[in-house]
């Protein structure tokens, strides 16, 4: 089965994608008919602790960013370190 995955040409979701355009115009449509401030205070003082916890977290997350990941590393001290790096979802 090797051979099969990978980047190929004219693969993947196309600019302007109508699916993407409905379905942002059907959020926009269900948002613009509630009030969605009440709403977030509703989630925000909801009795459960994890739907006050999901709500804040998704807020909080959205305003600040992820939290960062810390990563520690282990070997051989005398041994240099190689890091690649690469950043999913580009075209490079």
């Amino acid at each position: 089965m090797a051979g099969k995955g990978g980047k190929r040409p004219g693969a993947g979701r196309k600019p302007g994608d109508p699916i993407v355009k409905a379905k942002r115009s059907i959020a926009e449509s269900v948002l613009n008919g509630i009030d969605v401030i009440k709403e977030w205070r509703a989630l925000l003082t909801d009795k459960s602790p994890k739907i006050r916890l999901g709500a804040l977290t998704f807020l909080t997350e959205h305003k600040d960013g992820k939290a960062r990941q810390s990563v520690q590393l282990s070997g051989d001290e005398n041994k240099p370190l190689s890091v690649l790096v690469r950043h999913v979802g580009t075209d490079n």
